[in-house]
């Protein structure tokens, strides 16, 4: 396998490449299969101040002090005045 980060590769080429594969990774083929019906995500200008509010809220999350409806609830109220603003 290249690498031994067992993270999936972005280029289907390589992904699919007997290097890569050979052992195939544990649970990497359900990735391989999706790779086909990935695209791209459409760029907004906003994208990085919604995402540093993303790991801000979810941080809190994921170290237990804060529940998920919490924080969807917090990140929908966020993100919305991020996208309002000029």
């Amino acid at each position: 396998m290249v690498g031994a980060d067992f993270s999936t590769p972005a280029r289907k080429s390589v992904a699919k490449s007997k290097e890569y594969l050979t052992p195939p990774p544990d649970g990497e083929m359900v990735f391989i299969g999706e790779i086909e019906h990935g695209h791209q995500l459409p760029f907004t200008p906003k994208y990085l101040e919604m995402q540093n509010v993303t790991n801000e809220v979810m941080d809190l999350m994921w170290l237990g002090k804060r529940s998920v409806a919490d924080t969807c609830r917090e990140l929908d109220q966020r993100i919305d005045k991020v996208l309002e603003r000029d």
